[in-house]
């Protein structure tokens, strides 16, 4: 039987990525953006209308805000604009011109409209749109199957280049591309480097095409800052678009022995006042709660690395905690009992009453991976 392996950090949750795409072969690197419909909120009768072709990789939220006028006028307004939506103001003091496009970045602009009424703009006149990706980049990394990153077409010959800076030098060793629909005839490559995405990469790593799933292992002989994942058509006809739905780039552990599913699952009236367990009612239990007790033998070096699993995954501010405890085993020295409960209580922490949710060690383990 193969060894069982837990994927573990994402290196791609790093706060200091920064993803670019590229392309060649004539391959477009993402799905169409949408312009969501403009929310408006004003006392003046001008119109605010966007366009263009959006050139980014990333949604982005507008907002456009009327800062001065004199008298209601065009020539006598300035305005405001932020990609976004005012954290940080792109820029100021802007005169509107009426029918004149506007370009504001990433091949968006806006036009002014007259309304035929005064005053055309009133202070604080504010005008909000949203620049959407329903199939963008990050749907591939919010930890769920149900959104997906799709490409434009990606014709035969056709490479898309996922650039990936860490900020600071990073080590993954495994590759998981989930619920994709490359063709059997096509190319999975991943390569790092300390010197940016020009020249020579110092590590090379080509993942095996499968079906649906793509699950690679590599070992990099070192820490680097830049990666790029490549993917390329070379089926000899055009592909309408390339799909993901997750991407894992990050590291695995492996455990002596398999973990089964359902170890055993006695039923017992159990009550937890803050980390101990007890018959009967708590606190947090008028009449005690229906717990289901699971629990498996483990050597002390799975006992490690699975505390460290549980620590990183344990966030409370996503509805994650730990409902584990590690107890050593009296009959044999350097082996380690794992104990797992749940109840019918999903999701309700309470001081009294700790572990309270129904979880199970694959939904934990998935929160993150």
């Amino acid at each position: 039987m193969a060894t069982s392996r837990l994927l573990f950090f994402q290196t791609l949750y790093s706060p200091s990525l920064v993803v670019n795409m590229q392309t060649n072969g004539a391959a477009v690197a993402q799905s169409p953006a949408i312009l969501s419909p403009v929310l408006r909120y004003q006392g003046g009768s001008a119109l605010l209308t966007p366009g263009g072709a959006y050139t980014s990789i990333q949604e982005r939220y507008y907002r456009v805000q009327v800062t001065s006028t004199t008298n209601g006028s065009f020539g006598g307004t300035r305005y405001r604009w932020s990609d976004t939506d005012g954290a940080t103001w792109n820029e100021q003091g802007v005169t509107p011109q009426p029918g004149a496009p506007k370009l504001l970045n990433h091949g968006i602009s806006i036009t002014f409209t007259a309304g035929g009424i005064l005053p055309e703009f009133v202070l604080g006149d504010t005008w909000w749109f949203k620049v959407v990706y329903p199939f963008g980049l990050w749907a591939s990394l919010d930890g769920s199957r149900n959104t997906e990153w799709r490409s434009g077409v990606v014709h035969n010959g056709g490479t898309l280049s996922w650039d990936m800076d860490f900020g600071v030098p990073a080590r993954p060793t495994a590759l998981y591309l989930m619920d994709h629909n490359f063709p059997t005839l096509s190319q999975i490559l991943l390569t790092a480097s300390n010197a940016g995405f020009g020249g020579t990469p110092s590590f090379v790593h080509q993942a095996p095409w499968s079906s649906g799933q793509i699950l690679s292992f590599f070992t990099p002989p070192a820490s680097y800052r830049y990666w790029r994942l490549l993917l390329s058509n070379f089926s000899g006809v055009s592909w309408p678009y390339f799909r993901v739905s997750e991407v894992f780039l990050g590291n695995w552990h492996a455990f002596s022995k398999n973990f089964l599913v359902e170890f055993s699952r006695p039923q017992r009236r159990l009550a937890a006042v803050g980390q101990n367990l007890r018959y009967g009612v708590g606190p947090g239990s008028l009449s005690g709660d229906d717990l289901e007790v699971t629990w498996s033998r483990m050597p002390a070096v799975d006992q490690v690395l699975l505390e460290e699993l549980w620590a990183y995954t344990n966030r409370p501010d996503i509805g994650v905690q730990r409902p584990f405890a590690f107890m050593p085993y009296d009959g044999d020295p350097g082996w380690w009992h794992l104990f797992h409960w749940v109840n019918d209580h999903e999701r309700q922490f309470g001081p009294s009453f700790r572990y309270s949710n129904a979880m199970s060690l694959q939904e934990v383990v998935r929160s993150r991976a």
